[in-house]
């Protein structure tokens, strides 16, 4: 018995591995009024609750027709059951686009509801870290609301909830790429990589986040257009990376991406370029010879920055480093006064040896 304004429900919860129900767009069951006075006061309603929580859910609802009777259960044709309902999932992630535009521009304001235009879908969010997601389905739901003025009672038959329609959409990933040879001056090598966001293997899921990867890597060697006589070397490095990505859903989420207004644009790039002097050939002039054979400078230059829905950063840096080396020639420098006592102590195969 259900007085005016009461719900029945039962529902389940999976209480480890939640389900994907993204990549369908149709749910479809079986619901029947069997007996009992559904119907006559025209506001006894089957709701269909799929989400993470009692306050987090889409929510679907139909008007229940009158009792058939338990005779009348199966169509004229005993095929099947005459009231099959069917639900369609994109109607729930258009309010859901709907609901977090409303509460970007509006935060802080709480439980938000929205409807759909013939009052049957709705979406219903007091917590967006908690939001429902088809992606991730928590709890199923099913319950007959009393919306009449009068008490009812009865019997109600749900059957067979079942998926349908599934994303059979094609998608492709391309990668190319190109090597480039100038003799001794330069080499190079550029890639592009483009990936759809409903690209995957046969034994995947689509991961809905699709992109494009162009990329650069040079080294060059413009000393080749100098004097020998110089003896530099000048080795520069050019390295240019860049991602741009392009989502069907928020990640981890089933909101549509391309329903939001003013979605920051995620993805990364940077850049890097070296330079490296250094003399390679001995310096006539001793006093020029003394600073700059052995000495080499370095010069890197970097610049990047990344960015998501949420976030952006930015960094950059000149990094100078000056190194010297230089080999010393060996010199043997006598010990006059030591020198007998040292081979007195020494061992007899050292005595022997060039060391004294």
């Amino acid at each position: 018995d259900l007085q005016p304004g009461d719900r029945a429900e039962v529902y389940f919860r999976y209480p480890q591995q939640p389900r994907n129900m993204l990549l369908y767009s149709e749910l479809r069951l079986w619901a029947l009024a069997r007996e009992g006075r559904w119907g006559v006061a025209a506001g006894e309603r089957l709701t269909v609750r799929i989400g993470t929580d009692p306050r987090n859910f889409y929510m679907f609802q139909s008007k229940l027709s009158p009792a058939t009777g338990p005779r009348h259960v199966m169509s004229r044709e005993g095929v099947e059951w005459l009231p099959e309902l069917v639900i369609d999932t994109r109607v729930w992630q258009e309010l859901k686009a709907i609901a977090e535009q409303q509460l970007i521009e509006r935060p802080g304001v709480g439980a938000d509801t929205v409807w759909s235009a013939d009052s049957a879908y709705a979406v219903v969010l007091e917590d967006r870290a908690r939001a429902p997601n088809l992606a991730a389905v928590r709890e199923i739901a099913f319950a007959v609301y009393n919306g009449a003025g009068t008490a009812t009672t009865g019997e109600v038959w749900i059957n067979d909830l079942r998926t349908n329609v599934p994303d059979r959409r094609r998608d492709m990933a391309a990668n190319v790429g190109i090597d480039l040879v100038a003799g001794d001056l330069a080499t190079g090598s550029i890639t592009f990589a483009n990936y759809g966001a409903l690209f995957r293997q046969l034994n995947e899921s689509p991961t809905y986040m699709g992109g494009q990867q162009p990329a650069l890597n040079t080294e060059a060697r413009p000393d080749q257009l100098l004097p020998t006589t110089w003896g530099l070397e000048l080795p520069l490095s050019v390295q240019h990376n860049r991602s741009a990505d392009d989502p069907t859903y928020l990640q981890q989420s089933d909101v549509l991406a391309d329903r939001l207004e003013n979605l920051r644009a995620s993805g990364s790039s940077n850049t890097r370029v070296g330079l490296r002097i250094r003399k390679a050939t001995p310096t006539a002039n001793p006093l020029l010879s003394l600073l700059l054979d052995g000495s080499a400078l370095r010069i890197g230059w970097n610049s990047g920055n990344s960015s998501t829905v949420t976030s952006r950063g930015e960094q950059s840096g000149f990094n100078p480093d000056l190194t010297y080396n230089r080999s010393l020639a060996p010199r043997r420098l006598p010990i006059p006064l030591f020198g007998d006592a040292l081979r007195a102590l020494a061992p007899e195969h050292i005595e022997s040896s060039d060391v004294f």
